[in-house]
C-alpha cells in the first residue's frame, strides 16, 4: 500500500484539504495547499521553504510554465528556475571518467574541473600531492 499524506488548512473557517500518494504532491493546486500549509505553520517569518516543497514545484515545472508556477506559489521566479535546473541535474545520471592515469599518484601542480548538467563548475588547484579526500569531494559535488 503506497503512503499517504493529508495537507489540511484552515481558513476564514474554510477546511481544505489534499491527500498525496506516496508523500508527492503532483498538481498545482495541491502544492499551492502544501505551501499554504507551511505559510501559516512556520515558526520565523525568514524561514526557507522546505526541499520538500521546493521539489514539488520542480516537478510542476514539466506541466507549467515557471513563471505561472512562481506567480500562484507567490516565489522568485529566478529562484525556481536555478531550483528546477539543480533538481533536473540531480535527477540526471552521470558518467564517471575513466583516466590513464591515477589522481592520487599525480604530485606537479595540477587542476581538476568538473562541470554538472546544471552548468555549475568546480575548480580545484593544487602544487603538491593530491588529497586523498579529492575522490569524495568529486563525488559529492556531483550527486
Amino acid at each position: 500500500m503506497p503512503n499517504m499524506t493529508k495537507i489540511s488548512i484552515t481558513k476564514n473557517g474554510n477546511t481544505q484539504s489534499v491527500t498525496s500518494k506516496d508523500n508527492k504532491i503532483e498538481t498545482l493546486n495541491d502544492v499551492i495547499l502544501a505551501f499554504a500549509v507551511w505559510r501559516t505553520n512556520k515558526k520565523k517569518s525568514r524561514e526557507s521553504v522546505p526541499e520538500e516543497l521546493w521539489d514539488a514545484a520542480c516537478r510542476l515545472t514539466k506541466m507549467h510554465s515557471k513563471s505561472t508556477i512562481a506567480t500562484a506559489l507567490r516565489l522568485n521566479g529566478n529562484v525556481l528556475r536555478v531550483k528546477a535546473e539543480c533538481y533536473f541535474a540531480r535527477k540526471t545520471k552521470v558518467k564517471p571518467i575513466n583516466t590513464t592515469k591515477s589522481i592520487s599518484t599525480v604530485t606537479k601542480p595540477w587542476t581538476i574541473t568538473c562541470e554538472r548538467p546544471d552548468g555549475l563548475m568546480l575548480h580545484l588547484l593544487g602544487s603538491s600531492e593530491v588529497p586523498s579526500s579529492i575522490h569524495q569531494t568529486i563525488s559529492n559535488f556531483l550527486q
